[in-house]
Order: C-alpha cells, then structure tokens, then sequence
C-alpha cells in the first residue's frame, strides 16, 4: 500500500470516527492501529471493535454510565482531579500544570484504586501531602 492510499484510508476513517461520535453524543470514537476504539466521555469506559459497525454495536449496548451521581460528586469534591472508572478500578489523574517530584511522600501525579472507597482516602491523602508541600515551600 501507497503512502497516498493510506492517507486517503485513514482521512476515510477519520470522517467515519466522526459520524460514530456525531451519532452517539457522550462518546468519542476513533481508530488506530489496534482498531477502532470509543471512550465514554462521563466515565471513561472504553470499547475496541474491528471495525466500525462492531464499534456502533458494542456503544449500543455498552452499560449504564456506572456511578454517574458518584463519580460527579468526586469530580465535585476534589475540582483539581480528573476522575473516572472502568473495568480495572477508579482512576484519578490532576488537571493542569502538576510536576511530579521525586522525593519521599511527594504528591503523585495519578492514583489507581480498585474501588471507591480507597479512592477517596487517597485522594484525601494527597490533599494533604498538596497542602504541607505549600505550607513547606512558603517558609
């Protein structure tokens, strides 16, 4: 295959990603080279498809939103979090400019919990961490 076909599959594919994400608002759909793919944009819950049909498919009857009212009342409570869940656990990632230091109880960069709970003492946990860190570089 030509540089110029392939370009001209993957402009083919693009427009076919946008109508998969036209029709079903609240997704994201695309592809690469592992195949199509749709992240929901609520909770972060993925799907991978061999092509586009499977890809419309699976949205169709992908699950509910899992914890909608939870996961907005984290997003809520900690604004400085990205936070969403998938099949592996709850996931939260900080917003904005965050340099990850390397020293001992340094605030992370991201948090990986397997259920809510742990989620929140974490999160909790790196408050803290975030506000003695401050307190610590203004003496």
């Amino acid at each position: 295959m030509t540089s110029r076909e392939r370009t001209l599959i993957d402009r083919a594919r693009d427009v076919l990603a946008r109508r998969i994400t036209d029709g079903y608002p609240g997704w994201q759909a695309g592809h690469d080279t592992h195949g199509w793919h749709a992240q929901r944009l609520d909770d972060g819950y993925g799907i991978r498809a061999e092509g586009p049909d499977g890809l419309r498919a699976l949205i169709e009857v992908a699950p509910p939103v899992a914890g909608s009212l939870l996961t907005a009342e984290l997003r809520r409570r900690y604004r400085g979090w990205r936070i969403w869940s998938d099949n592996t656990g709850w996931h939260a990632r900080r917003r904005g400019n965050f340099r990850q230091e390397r020293w001992a109880d340094a605030p992370l960069y991201a948090v990986h919990e397997p259920d809510v709970a742990l989620l929140r003492q974490r999160l909790e946990e790196q408050d803290r961490l975030g506000m003695a860190g401050r307190s610590a570089a203004s003496q």
